[in-house]
């Protein structure tokens, strides 16, 4: 069927599995209380949408462009963001215990009001120029290793004079 120029008010109650839309526009529109299940969206424009109570558990975003947008209120739940561009965001009021950066870039970040608790970083990090309160933590972590070798090495001298 070809529908050009075809101008809809209001489509209601109805069912389309295995459809096929292509170049169409569907400006200023509203689209409500759908099931779209295993639907794919591609080579599309959603510039200025708006998606609020949306169900999209296990869906995937792969090579999507959302520049200046807003996540408010969202579950994320055991959610992988992986080759991730997130320059300059900022990151508000969040819960993200248990949680795993690999290979991530944080240069430049800063944290406030952060819960740190348990939190580790492990020998492959890059810490130069990471401060904690002001404090280099490269020159802390070598200021430790050096009372660690001297602690270690008083400790064997003394037990070879004993």
């Amino acid at each position: 069927m070809d529908f050009k120029n075809l101008e809809i008010h209001s489509i209601k109650s109805c069912s389309a599995q295995r459809a096929r839309i292509s170049e169409c526009s569907f400006t200023d529109s509203e689209i409500q209380s759908c099931f779209m299940d295993y639907t794919r969206i591609l080579g599309s424009r959603w510039g200025n949408a708006t998606f609020k109570q949306m169900f999209m558990e296990k869906s995937l975003f792969d090579d999507v462009n959302l520049n200046d947008s807003s996540f408010i209120n969202l579950a994320m739940l055991n959610t992988v963001f992986d080759s991730c561009t997130l320059n300059e965001s900022k990151f508000k009021k969040l819960a993200m215990t248990d949680s795993e950066f690999n290979n991530a870039n944080l240069s430049g970040s800063k944290f406030f009001a952060a819960d740190f608790r348990n939190v580790e970083i492990d020998q492959d990090c890059k810490l130069e120029g990471m401060k904690i309160n002001g404090i280099s933590v490269k020159e802390l972590l070598e200021l430790y290793k050096e009372k660690q070798n001297a602690e270690k090495n008083g400790f064997s001298e003394k037990a070879k004079q004993e």
